[in-house]
């Protein structure tokens, strides 16, 4: 089972379509699984995918996050255009975000640094 996921992962992340999705609904478990990304909570999700340039869809989506998504959140999803029901989370749009942050706090942390220095 974890194989096939992978392997629709690559497939999509190939040939699908980058999205935007709204949380309609979730529910989660502790776990004690990674899959690869550091997240620890099991999502079941009821997502409204929007796409541009095409009609909103729902989908369900069962997937690995930290911290969970809740209700009326986005999230970034690739999917199959020829199936709306397989998609996955985007984590190259998850990892981006993440790094923005993350120089946004780095920028934060240097204008302290010089206002301190200034007087």
């Amino acid at each position: 089972m974890f194989g096939l996921h992978k392997l629709r992962e690559r497939k999509l992340e190939k040939s699908g379509k980058a999205a935007t999705a709204v949380v309609i609904s979730s529910e989660y478990n502790m776990g004690s699984g990674t899959a690869g990304y550091g997240a620890t909570i099991l999502c079941k999700m009821k997502l409204q995918v929007q796409p541009e340039g095409e009609p909103a869809f729902e989908a369900s989506l069962d997937a690995w996050m930290d911290p969970p998504p809740s209700e009326g959140d986005s999230v970034p999803v690739v999917y199959d255009p020829a199936d709306h029901s397989k998609l996955i989370i985007d984590r190259r749009a998850e990892d981006a975000q993440i790094e923005r942050w993350q120089e946004m706090k780095r920028e934060a942390a240097d204008r302290r640094l010089q206002r301190k220095l200034r007087g």
